[in-house]
């Protein structure tokens, strides 16, 4: 398990559960929501997670409040997890490939 773990990127079992929660800071004035400033500053630095996180947006106003904020994070996590996940899969698969080889 402590492999899989550092695949993955984690020091220890919180982290995989997302203690460490890296997209809140985009929320520059802390007030746990996204404003159109900075949804746009999420916009010039990383289009695809904007594009990721605009989904998230149900009323359309651009602005993401607490809720809608806590659904795009999770959706973040996942995909993120996804990623690892796919990094993890090609480094095992290069490992078997590797074995059958001898």
């Amino acid at each position: 398990m402590a492999f899989v773990l550092r695949a993955l990127g984690a020091r220890n079992n919180d982290r995989v559960h997302g203690v460490a929660d890296e997209n809140m800071n985009w929320d520059l004035n802390e007030d746990s929501k996204l404003n159109k400033e900075e949804m746009r500053a999420m916009k010039r630095a990383d289009k695809a997670k904007y594009l990721r996180f605009i989904k998230a947006d149900k009323d359309g106003d651009r602005v993401l409040d607490e809720d809608e904020l806590q659904v795009a994070e999770e959706g973040e996590r996942k995909h993120q997890s996804i990623l690892r996940l796919r990094k993890l899969k090609a480094i095992l698969k290069n490992r078997l490939n590797q074995r059958s080889a001898y």
